[in-house]
């Protein structure tokens, strides 16, 4: 009944959308719907106006007496018949929020232009007008700065060590290069030695076991130490010489392979310690390359730090003045937020607006909606007091004679619910009730499956007299529904008696011999 993790739809879901069943959500707490958590409608919710079950036949209606039950069977009428609708719902939520949210901002606007009214802030234009003066003189302060700037860099000793640096640092760097190259190629060769000494330990043990061991794994190649991919060839190919690989080797050809490949790894080594070697030369030249450089960068700064102190108190008048245009342009720019923030609540109002009575139409529209579920639930009313009248259930004081309660969708007879009759007449009222349903289903197209399984139909309800004949009536309903609706809708009914005149639309009987459940193993 779950669906797999590659499954597309749980077979509950596959049978509401086979029976063209909406998938929705509903609130779990209808009363507070705002904060109540949506809970799903499944199949199992929809089949329970396809069911009368034995225990709950002449007790309630369709699980009305426990809330959990009734709470989803009052949802799915109101599904079916179409006066509830879960976007309405969210529609009406969403209503509140957004009238919540445009009150307080109404009331925030409000509290502003009280705060605006006869403070620094009450001209918008003046204010952007002293940031833009501002502003300006920030920028003719950090020209200046920069003239200064450039002029040190025209000092011809500073020049020339600016020239030095970069040079000193392009040949800092093609060493690193070189060092990097040197340190890369000495561990190739280094996996490459491993490699090879343990393909000649494999040749010995091949050479002592008599046996040709001459596959070996290169994974890069011996003569120049770059990698060699394995897919280079097909597979009867050798990837490193592309050749048709040779027949099995004989004893003295392996050991002719172990000689040569022992005189590799030692020519491996002494690449590995040329490389090394390499490496170490360039890294004393790097070393000796950096502290040149620090030298030069030290004299570099002294050069301009002498410039600039013979500036020292031009600099620091310049620097009052810019802490005071920057202290300026932070408070004058905060008071602009101030207005930024007043237009964003002003823009998020229309916003508001507009979605209030976007939703208002649309809930508009979901009245009109209501309207046509009344006349449902009228089609129904008509079929329940049809049905009721048909099978005689008992008349005494009390109206109406049949109806729906609007309140809660349960069925009322003589002016009564279910819990203020007896026994034996609940269960007639819930089979006309639940009748009623798939009748006014047909009629008026509403979504509810045509399957009805009634179990218990007799229970509470004698054999003689009034009893029968109204059991009678019952019957007699069923069978004519069969003709009317028969291909439409399919009534399986589970009793221990029936009239003879049912007899022909039996299907199954059981007893002790063949019990769907065996009696050993209940």
């Amino acid at each position: 009944m779950r669906s797999g993790p590659n499954a597309p739809l749980s077979y509950g879901d596959w049978l509401l959308e086979k029976l063209g069943l909406p998938r929705l959500e509903v609130p779990a707490a209808p009363s507070r719907p705002g904060d109540s958590a949506f809970v799903r409608v499944t199949i199992n919710d929809y089949l329970r106006y396809c069911r009368l079950t034995q225990e709950e036949i002449d007790v309630d209606v369709l699980g009305s007496s426990m809330w959990f039950k009734d709470h989803k069977r009052r949802m799915v009428f109101r599904i079916l018949y179409g006066s509830f609708d879960a976007d309405v719902a969210r529609l009406q939520q969403r209503l509140r929020e957004v009238q919540t949210e445009l009150r307080a901002l109404r009331g925030d606007e409000t509290a502003f232009s009280r705060f605006l009214e006869g403070t620094a802030f009450a001209s918008r234009v003046a204010i952007e007008r002293e940031l833009q003066e501002a502003e300006d003189q920030a920028a003719l302060l950090n020209q200046a700065a920069v003239e200064v700037a450039a002029q040190a860099s025209y000092d011809p000793e500073a020049r020339k060590l600016r020239s030095t640096i970069l040079r000193t640092d392009a040949e800092l760097s093609v060493l690193r290069e070189q060092a990097e190259h040197e340190l890369r190629a000495a561990q190739d060769l280094t996996e490459l030695r491993n490699q090879l000494q343990t393909q000649s330990g494999r040749l010995t043990r091949a050479i002592v076991a008599g046996e040709a061991f001459f596959d070996f794994e290169l994974r890069v190649c011996p003569r120049c130490g770059n990698a060699v991919a394995t897919d280079r060839a097909s597979n009867d190919e050798c990837y490193l010489c592309l050749q048709p690989e040779p027949v099995a080797q004989s004893r003295e050809d392996l050991v002719r392979e172990q000689a040569r490949i022992n005189l590799q790894i030692a020519e491996t080594e002494e690449l590995i310690a040329a490389h090394e070697q390499r490496h170490a030369d360039l890294a004393f030249v790097i070393k000796e390359e950096e502290a040149q450089r620090t030298e030069l960068s030290a004299r570099l700064d002294y050069v301009l730090a002498s410039f600039v102190s013979d500036r020292a108190e031009q600099g620091a008048r310049r620097a009052a003045q810019e802490a005071v245009v920057g202290a300026n342009i932070r408070r004058l720019r905060d008071y602009l937020t101030v207005f930024e923030r007043y237009d964003a609540g002003q823009q998020r109002m229309g916003e508001l607006e507009a979605e209030s009575e976007r939703l208002q139409a649309e809930l508009e529209h979901s009245e009109r909606i209501d309207a046509a579920a009344e006349g449902r639930i009228l089609t129904l009313e008509q079929n329940f007091a049809n049905l009721v009248d048909r099978v005689d259930i008992p008349r005494f004081t009390g109206r109406p004679r049949a109806g729906i309660d609007r309140s809660d969708y349960e069925p009322i007879v003589n002016g009564r619910k279910l819990p203020g009759l007896s026994a034996g007449v609940r269960v007639l009222v819930n089979v006309a009730h639940i009748l009623a349903h798939h009748l006014a289903a047909l009629q008026v197209s509403i979504p509810l499956p045509g399957v009805l399984l009634i179990d218990g139909m007799t229970k509470n309800i004698g054999t003689a007299e009034y009893d029968a004949e109204r059991i009678d009536n019952v019957w007699t309903q069923l069978m004519e529904l069969d003709e009317v609706v028969g291909q439409e809708l399919q009534v399986i009914v589970a009793v221990n008696d029936i009239p003879e005149q049912v007899n022909p639309y039996v299907r199954l009987r059981l007893d002790e011999g063949n019990r769907l459940i065996p009696a050993e193993d209940l």
